[in-house]
């Protein structure tokens, strides 16, 4: 089945999804057809995959105050927090 071609203001819908992996194999081929073709897409793409990796490692430096965890843990029945 041939994938059917997308334009700009398509792909840029897609994007997000596109980057996380959450599309139908035959939406991902789409755009990926797409992107071969488009560089400004192209690089829409690899701005959202450096803005998610940013947000990642950020995120990652972060930690959740005591007693935020503990409020969590009394909201969740217990359940252990990082």
């Amino acid at each position: 089945m041939e994938s059917a071609k997308l334009n700009c203001d398509e792909i840029r819908k897609l994007i997000s999804a596109y980057v996380d992996h959450e599309l139908s194999p035959e939406k991902n081929r789409a755009v990926l057809l797409h992107l071969k073709e488009c560089p400004v897409c192209h690089n829409l793409v690899l701005e959202e995959v450096r803005i998610k990796q940013a947000v990642q490692q950020f995120g990652q430096k972060m930690k959740a105050p005591e007693h935020l965890k503990r409020k969590l843990r009394e909201e969740l029945g217990g359940v252990k927090i990082m």
